[in-house]
């Protein structure tokens, strides 16, 4: 993720990255961990959210009117000990909650799309709800796909 952001601030982009243990970025904006008030004031002023598949940043992204990129975290990186984020990503983009790249190349074409469009105080807080409603729904949904069947039930182990 630090290289993609490192990337889209060589384009021109100004660039804000929170990239807590990982190595800081050499281009782009960034800090380890901030308060949730500062990370608001962020996404607030953000024309795109790239994140990974999180339901808490995919969710705050939402709540700002803004349709995040969604980056999964990948196991064979050692960036996550499975790979639940991919099957979770594919499960949001086909909700309509997130677009997913699945290269640095797909994060930059996604990113200069610019798809989200500002909303006023008042659609944001209409939207807050519905959205809260609808990733709790979506992710509900996507943990009893993934529940594992007693043995002999046919359980593949994949999405």
């Amino acid at each position: 993720m630090v290289a993609v952001a490192d990337a889209l601030a060589a384009e021109g982009h100004d660039v804000t990255i929170q990239y807590g243990y990982s190595t800081p970025p050499t281009v782009a904006n960034g800090f380890d961990f901030a308060p949730t008030q500062r990370l608001a004031e962020l996404f607030a002023a953000a024309d795109v959210i790239v994140t990974h598949a999180g339901p808490a940043t995919v969710l705050q992204a939402l709540e700002w009117g803004k349709l995040p990129i969604v980056f999964p975290r990948l196991s064979r990186f050692h960036e996550h000990v499975d790979d639940h984020q991919p099957s979770f990503a594919r499960h949001l983009q086909r909700q309509g909650l997130a677009r997913v790249a699945a290269t640095e190349a797909e994060v930059l074409a996604l990113a200069a799309e610019r798809t989200q469009v500002p909303v006023t105080v008042t659609e944001r807080i209409t939207r807050v709800a519905a959205n809260r409603a609808r990733l709790a729904a979506s992710l509900d949904a996507w943990l009893a796909g993934r529940r594992r069947p007693a043995l002999g039930d046919g359980y593949r182990g994949d999405d």
